[in-house]
Formats: C-alpha cells, sequence, structure tokens
C-alpha cells in the first residue's frame, strides 16, 4: 500500500471512528434524557469535545436545564436553558425540523413539549420551498396535534401559490408536479382527512388526489372527490385545453 493511500485511509477511520462515537453520545444522551436523567443527559452530551457543533446536541442541553427547573425551581437551571434556547433558535432552520421532533414528542414533559412546538412554529411560518415539504411529512404524524396543524398549514402555504398559477393561466415548474403527484405527500394527507386543512391541501393538489382519495373508500374522501371535481369542472370550461398542472395544457 502506497504512503498517501495508507494515511488517508487511516484518516478515513478516524473520522468514521469519531463519528459514531458521537452519534453512540448523542443516542444515549436521548436515552437518558427520554428516562428523565437530566444530569446524565448533559454530561453525556458535553463529552464530545465539539458538541455545540450538534445543534441537537444544544437542544438535549437546554430541555434538560429546563426540565431541571421544573423539578427544582433552581434558577441557574433556567437561566443556561434560556442560553441554550437562544442559540437554538439563532441557529435552527429547515434541515433540523426532524431533531425537534423527538422534542415535540416528549408527551410526558409538557414545558419540553411546549417549548419545542414554539420553536417548529418558527421553523415553519420561515419555509415557502417546495422542496422543504418533504421534511415536514414527519410532524403530519407527530403525537402532538398542534405541531400537526402547523405543519399542514405551512404545506398549504407552500402548495397554494402554485394552484393559483394554473387558475391565472399559467404552467407549474416541474419540480411543483412532482410535489403534486408525490405518493407520500398524497397519502399522508389521505391518512388526516379529520384535520381542516389536510382537505384544503388534497382540493389545491386536485386530481392526483382523485385515485387516493377513491381508495380510501370512506364519507369524507367522497366529499372531498366531490369538491375536487367541481374545481376541475370549473378549470375546465375557464381553460378547455388545460391539464391539472397547466392552464394550456402544456405537458412536461
Amino acid at each position: 500500500m502506497k504512503p498517501l493511500t495508507h494515511i488517508m485511509l487511516s484518516l478515513f477511520f478516524i473520522l468514521t471512528l469519531t463519528a459514531t462515537s458521537a452519534f453512540a453520545l448523542n443516542q444515549a444522551a436521548k436515552d437518558a434524557f427520554d428516562y428523565g436523567e437530566y444530569e446524565k443527559t448533559i454530561e453525556l452530551v458535553t463529552q464530545e469535545k465539539n458538541y455545540k457543533s450538534d445543534i441537537s446536541n444544544v437542544m438535549l442541553i437546554a430541555f434538560s436545564n429546563l426540565q431541571l427547573y421544573e423539578f427544582t425551581k433552581f434558577k441557574h437551571y433556567k437561566n443556561e436553558y434560556k442560553l441554550n434556547y437562544d442559540l437554538i433558535v439563532a441557529k435552527a432552520g429547515v434541515d433540523d425540523l426532524e431533531k425537534i421532533l423527538f422534542f415535540v414528542n416528549s408527551q410526558d414533559k409538557p414545558v419540553v413539549v411546549k417549548s419545542s412546538r414554539k420553536l417548529t412554529k418558527t421553523i415553519f411560518k420561515n419555509l415557502y420551498k417546495v422542496d422543504d415539504i418533504p421534511k415536514l411529512l414527519p410532524f403530519t404524524v407527530s403525537s402532538d396535534e398542534e405541531v400537526k396543524k402547523y405543519a399542514f398549514d405551512a404545506i398549504h402555504t407552500i402548495l397554494k401559490p402554485k394552484r393559483d398559477i394554473v387558475n391565472k393561466g399559467g404552467t407549474m415548474r416541474p419540480k411543483d408536479i412532482r410535489y403534486f403527484s408525490d405518493k407520500k405527500l398524497i397519502s399522508a394527507l389521505v391518512e388526516n382527512l379529520g384535520e381542516p386543512k389536510a382537505k384544503k391541501i388534497l382540493e389545491v393538489i386536485e386530481e392526483p388526489a382523485l385515485e387516493y382519495l377513491m381508495a380510501e373508500g370512506g364519507t369524507a374522501g367522497s366529499k372531498i372527490s366531490a369538491s375536487i371535481n367541481k374545481k376541475i369542472q370549473k378549470r375546465k370550461k375557464k381553460y378547455p385545453s388545460s391539464n391539472w398542472y397547466s392552464a394550456t395544457g402544456k405537458t412536461l
């Protein structure tokens, strides 16, 4: 083996080992948090030299301190919580949503749920790209009903302007078409027909949703299908050559 190749492989091994170690510590810290061992959680997280580089670690420290304050009312814990929470707010973005979901679903820790819910809502409000939709889907099955509502609101906010483009005579972009006909998205919506905003999103999606609603077969699905068919008739009357993604009938 050439010396340079040997060095590169050794470096790769070290980096892989480091990443594995960091992941293991983070998972152990999550387990400790879940079991109510908040001091242990902080201890495990801070074993990692650059723990603040992973926002999941900062969340674990923030919410562990919040729980410790709830149990003791010792102001030091409250201050540590605020310090770390502010750091999360400053850094957290759409790519961190999956990490927040762990805390949103911590049902036996009400103050943590409330705080992480607020954080989630802040991030959701800043979403506008259609490519962000896959990152929202895990929240449509969240155990927290309020966060679930935020997720559907965000999806509707993202998709509605694309439907408006067609209603005004335009054509969706290829990536819009891809998400409007996405099986995972439509299935998540059909599984949540009790959510008012889920129904509205299905109406926005329009024709691609019909086969899923037909397969669902329930009364709620039938009502939404009827509403969608009325919207299709209205579109066809205004734009006779149209399809569901283009007012001119352009095919992409």
